[in-house]
């Protein structure tokens, strides 16, 4: 009797732990889908290197995870995703400043939730640096002399910008505005795309920085004109796209310096479908504001349209653009 009082004072704890205990837990189906990848394959010291590899969600898809990347153990990425839908795939990357000697890069698939099931083991790679090759300098007979003059404090910074390849898409006209348009809650409904066709919001691969600065004598710099980031969305697709969300962040590259510093998120209003030869009616422009604080820096610029994969698209894939500026002051 005293056995049987005791077991059926718990039962109803017991019970709604083993209630709950389901619920706490959840299968995050995803795998690697590709191995780790490296443009170009044999960087020299000081260039920019690439890593990438690809996930993708198995039938029941996936929630709530993280993919961490990095060099020798050191964390330089992380990316947040919300959601994977099943037999979908996403593609990660992140750049890297080579420097000289042998290198390990990994990913590390990290998730927010319990899962009854078990997650994929982290991705290494195992790569060597060599040393750029130094060119000898040409003999001269006579060398001018050379007159030292004072650093004008109205000089403009100069930045240094890679070449990219030509769009292969007409440019979308857009002019910017300094200030976000309110978006009225009145009377809109998010639009609903059934099948074919689908909205296909993309990002613009040309990004535009704005701004100056003198150096400051302490291989810093001091801001003569604010600085900030214009980018483009535009949507091909042939459905409205409904509201989205804009996320930027800058990597800083610089003497003793290597840090990722988040720019923030904007929302987005609903992009008409493409009507046009070059959707030029479905595009939206955001600008984000920053300070430079290193001179002789490199400074890359990663932004992302639908950060939170709350939109069905026909190519998930065009989402993201990258850039790299340099700011040298002398």
């Amino acid at each position: 009797m005293i056995i049987r009082s005791q077991l059926g004072s718990k039962s109803p704890v017991l019970f709604l732990f083993l209630l709950l205990l389901p619920l706490s837990t959840q299968a995050q189906d995803i795998q690697w889908a590709s191995d780790i990848s490296m443009r170009p394959q044999a960087p020299k010291a000081g260039e920019e290197a690439t890593f990438q590899l690809t996930v993708r969600a198995g039938k029941q898809g996936a929630k709530a995870f993280t993919v961490i990347g990095g060099i020798d153990g050191k964390r330089i990425f992380r990316k947040e995703v919300t959601q994977l839908k099943a037999n979908r795939s996403r593609h990660l990357r992140f750049k890297w400043r080579a420097t000289r000697g042998t290198h390990k890069v990994f990913f590390q698939i990290v998730s927010k939730a319990r899962s009854r099931a078990p997650l994929p083991a982290q991705l290494s790679k195992a790569f060597s640096i060599r040393s750029a090759p130094v060119r000898a300098a040409a003999p001269t007979r006579a060398t001018a002399p050379v007159r030292a003059t004072a650093p004008a404090r109205s000089a403009p910074a100069r930045v240094e910008r890679p070449d990219r390849k030509a769009m292969q898409r007409a440019e979308v006209p857009m002019q910017f505005s300094t200030k976000m348009k309110p978006i009225s809650p009145v009377g809109f409904k998010q639009p609903v795309c059934e099948g074919t066709p689908l909205p296909d919001i993309e990002m613009l691969p040309d990004i535009r920085m704005r701004g100056s600065s003198v150096p400051d004598g302490a291989d810093g710099l001091e801001v003569i004109l604010p600085f900030s980031i214009s980018v483009i969305v535009v949507n091909r697709g042939q459905c409205d796209t409904g509201r989205f969300s804009i996320k930027a962040n800058m990597r800083i590259q610089a003497p003793g310096v290597d840090k990722v510093v988040q720019l923030g998120s904007k929302g987005a209003p609903s992009l008409k479908s493409c009507r046009t030869s070059n959707c030029g009616d479905s595009t939206h422009g955001v600008r984000f504001d920053f300070t430079p604080q290193y001179n002789h820096g490199y400074y890359n610029f990663t932004v992302e349209a639908d950060a939170s994969h709350s939109i069905n698209e026909f190519n998930e894939e065009n989402n993201v653009t990258d850039q790299e500026f340099k700011i040298d002051m002398y």
